[in-house]
């Protein structure tokens, strides 16, 4: 019970950039009964991670308050001329509301930009659609698509009681 944190970190320099001969190394696995930050509590918690040369995997799954339950793997690449976060697989409950990614989920940041690649996101027969861009000079490219929304599930997102009346009476 309580907390178990193991953690390595190998050849960390100042100068980290792919061509600066380091390689850096890092693992880092957490398991938790429980987790407090501020007023969140994050219960059953397990994350791994490993990061080698440039690339990283990672596995996390925890149940945050009463309310959420969230799962996701996925990795993480590092360069000198770009950061690529992808999440392979996500698995989210909220309040009776569970969601999961149909495709990849990848955001990408160059030295001009982010840049979110289609992803597909469903439920049921749902599904949500997003990808787009955001320059550094300011513009914003962004497209979100949702098919078959069920408009009475929109109370899952809003806890109130009289939300929850007005949502059940469309």
């Amino acid at each position: 019970h309580g907390t178990k944190v193991d953690y390595a970190i190998k050849n960390i320099s100042p100068v980290q950039t792919t061509t600066s001969g380091y390689s850096l190394e890092m693992s880092l696995h957490v398991l938790s009964d429980e987790i407090g930050i501020e007023n969140t509590t994050l219960s059953s918690t397990k994350l791994d991670f490993d990061f080698n040369r440039q690339k990283g995997n990672y596995t996390i799954a925890t149940d945050i308050d009463t309310t959420m339950n969230v799962s996701a793997q996925g990795l993480i690449e590092v360069s000198d001329f770009l950061n690529r976060f992808t999440l392979n697989t996500l698995y989210a409950k909220y309040q009776g509301l569970d969601i999961r990614n149909a495709t990849p989920f990848s955001v990408t940041s160059t030295r001009s930009g982010i840049r979110i690649d289609t992803s597909v996101f469903i439920r049921g027969n749902e599904e949500f659609i997003v990808k787009g861009m955001y320059n550094y000079r300011g513009i914003v490219n962004v497209n979100a698509v949702i098919k078959n929304f069920v408009v009475s599930d929109i109370f899952f997102v809003n806890t109130s009681a009289e939300f929850r009346e007005q949502a059940f009476a469309l």
